[in-house]
């Protein structure tokens, strides 16, 4: 009986941890938004689309995916030196 408790304890908190992991696209751009400006970054662009379109965006990079890994947030430095 103490198994099939710690078991059924163990799976609840596994599918917990599992449903946190999920970001929100706001939240994450917004996170990493904050991080490239403390890092002295003035001039980039932020934007998130779907996993079909990351490709469409030249000169992007992906720094994050959200939504269960449906979306990316892409990344741009926009100053020209």
């Amino acid at each position: 009986m103490k198994k099939l408790i710690i078991l059924i304890t163990s799976a609840l908190l596994f599918s917990v941890s599992a449903q946190a992991e999920i970001k929100d696209c706001d939240d994450l751009k917004d996170e990493i938004h904050t991080k490239i400006s403390n890092n002295g970054v003035e001039s980039f662009d932020l934007i998130v689309v779907e996993n079909d379109d990351v490709e469409d965006h030249d000169g992007y990079k992906v720094v994050g995916s959200c939504e269960s890994g449906s979306q990316k947030v892409l990344y741009k430095n926009l100053y020209k030196a």
